[in-house]
């Protein structure tokens, strides 16, 4: 899609009158549609959220998970019915191994981040011994790198929705939660490194003609 295309998306956004989303309203769509529920955000970051790198730490509220099998098999057959070229880099990450190096793999990084085996001789102060929620973090890490489970974590700000972060792999609701959300605009509060945040009707920032894009493709504008 070339930029007088874009054009045109930019003055159907601009007529189009884009509802903002509470978070009332996004846990019952993700619930009927996706059979979602609410998960506790201390099993997504045991260390909290002040480090994250893509989401503001400040207005993060809520998270939520999907773990229904057909729903996740559904998202998947989506994924690869009308993004076959990404879906294909997921399905081909391992590709060079054979299942039983696969296995053995997966078996020896649980291992490492389940069983505390101590601090490393030299490396005493920088210790932390585990804890019930790294466990659980690890757990659930591994469900969404194997494909059972999405984990939705999402930012409030004023009473709506504002931005998040989806963890595992589900383009096609990736971008339907764009087109729904947004994402949060620059301003003199946000951090340099988050590259993801737009200017809002400007062409020339990736972010806003993907947001654009994605409304496009779910018929918002």
């Amino acid at each position: 899609m070339g930029y007088e295309e874009n054009k045109k998306l930019l003055e159907l956004w601009r007529k189009a009158e884009i509802s903002k989303v509470t978070l009332e309203a996004l846990s019952e769509l993700l619930a009927e549609e996706y059979r979602a529920y609410e998960l506790p955000l201390r099993y997504m970051e045991p260390c909290g959220f002040n480090n994250h790198d893509e989401l503001r730490w400040e207005f993060i509220t809520t998270a939520f998970t999907i773990t229904h099998p057909g729903i996740l098999r559904r998202l998947e057959a989506e994924d690869k019915q009308y993004y076959p070229v990404e879906s294909d880099c997921v399905d081909d990450e391992h590709h060079f191994l054979s299942q039983e190096e696969i296995d053995e793999m997966k078996e020896e990084a649980a291992r490492d981040r389940l069983i505390d085996t101590g601090p490393i001789p030299g490396e005493e102060e920088w210790y932390e011994p585990l804890t019930d929620l790294d466990i659980i973090f690890s757990y659930i890490q591994d469900e969404y790198n194997e494909g059972k489970r999405v984990v939705i974590v999402v930012e409030e700000e004023d009473g709506y929705v504002v931005n998040f972060k989806l963890h595992g792999w589900s383009e096609r609701l990736t971008r339907r939660l764009t087109a729904m959300i947004g994402m949060p605009e620059r301003d003199h509060r946000t951090p340099e490194e988050f590259s993801s945040m737009m200017r809002r009707g400007d062409l020339n920032d990736p972010a806003f003609v993907y947001y654009l894009k994605c409304l496009d493709e779910f018929g918002m504008i």
